[in-house]
């Protein structure tokens, strides 16, 4: 099996981190105009809630971290890493906020 030691395993992480981080935002989107569309609650209260924000922070954060190993430009890596890093940080912060 010569051919699975050439196949792109890095690249396939990289774009697998991207795309989940893309269908956890589209989920909560999703999910939050369902409930806004019931009349359950208003977006401006929405996009304040913290179950709207974690996961699309989360799926920012995946987004930013596949973009960084996935491409080849160092500059557009070091964009990507810092922007995970980012993401990261206001992640951790509606954990910590109460």
């Amino acid at each position: 099996m010569p051919e699975a030691k050439q196949f792109p395993w890095a690249q396939v992480l990289g774009n697998f981190l991207w795309v989940l981080g893309g269908a956890i935002i589209l989920a909560t989107l999703s999910w939050h105009e369902f409930r806004v569309s019931t009349g359950e609650v208003k977006w401006p209260e929405v996009i304040k809630s913290q179950a709207f924000q974690r996961p699309v922070y989360l799926g920012l954060t995946f987004i930013m971290a596949g973009i960084a190993s996935s491409i080849n430009s160092p500059w557009i890596s070091a964009f990507g890493g810092a922007g995970a890093f980012f993401f990261l940080f206001l992640l951790i912060r509606t954990f910590i906020k109460k």
